[in-house]
C-alpha cells in the first residue's frame, strides 16, 4: 500500500493515470458502455479520495454549503448536457434514413406502393442499426417507411442508463463529443441550420426562370 502510495505521488504517473481514466470513461460513454464507464469512475474517485484522505474529508467539514451548492450546479448542467446530447444523438440516428429518403425522392419523386420497393431494397443495403442497436433495418418489399422510421427511432424510455451516464459524467461526455472531430460537427450543425436558404434561393430562381 505505501509502494502504490508513493507511485502515485509522482506527479507524471498521477497525470498519466488520470488522462488514461478520462480517455477511457470518455471511450466507454460514446459507445453506450455506461456500465463499465461507471466502474472506471467509480475506481478513480475511490483512488482520489485514497490519496487525498486528510483533504477530502476536511473540505466537507468544513464547506457543506459549497459542497451541496456545487453538487446542485452539477446536476442542473448534467440535465441541460443531457437535453443537447439527446438532441444530437437522435439526429445521428436519423441522419441515414435521412440521407437514403433525399436520394430516393430525386431519383423516383415520391414514395407509393410501386416505389416502395425501391426505397426498403435502399435500406437494407445500407446496413443501418435499428434503435435498439443489436441488428440492421431489414424491412420487406411492402414494409410502410412510417414503420421503419419507427423502428429507428431512438426512446428516451429505452436509453434510462445511457441518459442517466450523460447526465452522472456531463464533463466526461461533453469533452468526448466536443474531441469527436469537433469541426465537422461544428459545419454539419451549421448547415442543417442554414440548408433551407439555399434551398429558397434555387426554387426562387426555378420560378423566376418559368415565369419568364
Amino acid at each position: 500500500m505505501e509502494f502504490l502510495h508513493t507511485l502515485f505521488a509522482s506527479t507524471a504517473v498521477l497525470w498519466c493515470t488520470l488522462i488514461g481514466l478520462f480517455i477511457t470513461t470518455a471511450i466507454l460513454l460514446e459507445n453506450e458502455f455506461e456500465g463499465w464507464a461507471t466502474t472506471v469512475v467509480s475506481l478513480s474517485l475511490a483512488l482520489f479520495i485514497w490519496l487525498n484522505q486528510e483533504a477530502v474529508f476536511d473540505f466537507i467539514k468544513h464547506n457543506p454549503s459549497q459542497l451541496l451548492g456545487f453538487i446542485g450546479s452539477y446536476i442542473v448542467v448534467g440535465i441541460v448536457w443531457s437535453i443537447v446530447k439527446w438532441q444530437l444523438y437522435v439526429r445521428k440516428a436519423f441522419k441515414p434514413l435521412k440521407e437514403i429518403k433525399a436520394e430516393f425522392i430525386t431519383k423516383f419523386k415520391v414514395i407509393n406502393e410501386k416505389t416502395l420497393v425501391e426505397l426498403n431494397k435502399m435500406i437494407i443495403d445500407a446496413n443501418i442499426k435499428k434503435a435498439s442497436g443489436y441488428s440492421n433495418l431489414s424491412p420487406s418489399a411492402k414494409t410502410p417507411f412510417e414503420d421503419t422510421i419507427n423502428e429507428l427511432t431512438p426512446l428516451a424510455s429505452k436509453k434510462k442508463s445511457v441518459i442517466t451516464s450523460w447526465i452522472s459524467y456531463w464533463p466526461i461526455s461533453l469533452s468526448a463529443t466536443l474531441l469527436n472531430n469537433p469541426f465537422r460537427h461544428f459545419f454539419e450543425w451549421l448547415y442543417e441550420n442554414i440548408s433551407g436558404l439555399y434551398e429558397r434561393i434555387t426554387n426562387a430562381n426555378k420560378k423566376s426562370l418559368l415565369n419568364d
